[in-house]
């Protein structure tokens, strides 16, 4: 994730980014709202004893005028979006708000230090992990027989149980992260059928060698011709899944593997307009063999599938939003918000059908949050209530379990 300076020209859509992504719950989460397990709808009900509630967790950078720059968590309590902890470089020295090496994880704060040649890893204040060397988390899995974490220096990785490492390659380019919206929360270590499992790239001349690892013991690799890349690589059910440039004999762009619910595995990705014609410029690709359009024109963005349907996202500091939707079995919606932009894919929440985005606007007024239920699509425009420079890094819904 890369986070805009406070003397960045983008800081006001840093702080029009954070405005709208504290305000989202609250707007469609009101009057108790649930998400309810299972549902890709907002649905009203009465809340359950028996379970825990379901929260909202916003991570944010927060650069006040005066003090020094601090990590926050905010909760949405029901009815209000509240300001729970935060974290300052001062209480925990060798803390870097301005590098994004901070995620929601397992219902807190996960967030990482570097000092002294060591970097440690922290859950909402509670020390988790250390280790020796200064390296970026990709991936995160408390399992009963460790808390197992995938790191980076840069270049290549590091598999740790418990901060000992088990594999460690100086070359190799880990698929995925905790930022990537296709990957779980876990990030590039996936929980598979009792596993733990990720894949990684390796290049030798002309050749592209992709090795699947699980539970720490590498496979043989698959070897690859490097005009055809493999962009994108999972285990899912036990079985290795990827994706190549390459479909139908075009390059397809920002190709990304999902995981249904069902157990079955789809490719979302777009094509340029010269790749394509009479200008399709994104494919949905449900199972890869039956291609169907999603938008028309130019494109660039993020593209979330779902088997209750999927959307595409664009306006990544541009002038105009652009959202389409793809239901299972008709034709496809899009609406076009002129005037407002997105920050980042941070201000874009994705699970089960439902989509959630914060648009700011170009001329610094508001914000407008999004909700995306299928066809039906809510808007709300909302002032900037925040008098200081904050930056959104992250929103998660956690569902009981």
């Amino acid at each position: 994730m890369r986070l805009c300076l406070p003397d960045s020209p983008l800081w006001r859509r840093c702080l029009l980014a954070f405005a709208a992504c504290a305000l989202l719950s609250c707007s469609f989460l009101s009057e108790s709202f649930s998400l309810g397990r299972g549902r890709n709808t907002l649905e009203r009900k009465e809340p359950e004893a028996s379970l825990p509630d379901t929260t909202v967790l916003l991570a944010a950078a927060l650069f006040p005028s005066e003090g020094e720059a601090e990590i926050a968590l905010y909760e949405f309590d029901g009815k209000d979006f509240n300001l729970t902890r935060t974290f300052s470089p001062s209480a925990y020295p060798g803390l870097d708000v301005h590098t994004g090496n901070f995620h929601i994880w397992n219902g807190g704060l996960l967030f990482q230090t570097f000092k002294e040649g060591r970097t440690e890893v922290y859950l909402s204040g509670e020390k988790l992990v250390s280790f020796g060397g200064k390296e970026t988390l990709l991936g995160i899995v408390d399992s009963p027989d460790g808390l197992y974490t995938l790191s980076t220096s840069g270049s290549g990785f590091s598999l740790r149980r418990d901060g000992e490492a088990i594999l460690v390659n100086g070359s190799g380019e880990v698929f995925g992260s905790l930022d990537d919206v296709s990957y779980p929360d876990s990030g590039a270590l996936i929980e598979d059928r009792g596993s733990i499992s990720f894949c990684y790239s390796r290049d030798e001349d002309d050749l592209q060698y992709i090795y699947r690892v699980t539970d720490g013991m590498e496979s043989t690799p698959s070897i690859h011709i490097d005009y055809n890349r493999v962009v994108d690589a999972k285990m899912i059910n036990s079985v290795f899944h990827y994706a190549l440039t390459l479909v139908g004999g075009r390059p397809m762009q920002d190709q990304r593997l999902w995981r249904a619910p069902d157990g079955g595995i789809a490719v979302s990705g777009y094509y340029l307009p010269e790749d394509m014609p009479k200008g399709r410029s994104l494919v949905y690709l449900g199972d890869a063999t039956n291609p169907k359009t999603l938008v028309v024109g130019e494109f660039r963005g993020t593209v979330c599938y779902s088997p209750q349907g999927s959307y595409a996202v664009s306006g990544y500091s541009s002038s105009a939003v652009r959202v389409s939707y793809l239901p299972p079995s008709s034709e496809r919606s899009e609406k076009r918000y002129p005037g407002f932009f997105l920050e980042s894919e941070a201000c874009l929440y994705f699970e089960d059908g439902l989509l959630l985005c914060a648009m700011s606007s170009s001329d610094s007024s508001s914000v407008c949050v999004l909700s995306c239920d299928g066809p039906d699509f809510t808007e709300h425009t909302i002032p900037l209530p925040v008098p200081s420079l904050g930056l959104c890094a992250g929103l998660r819904v956690n569902r009981p379990r």
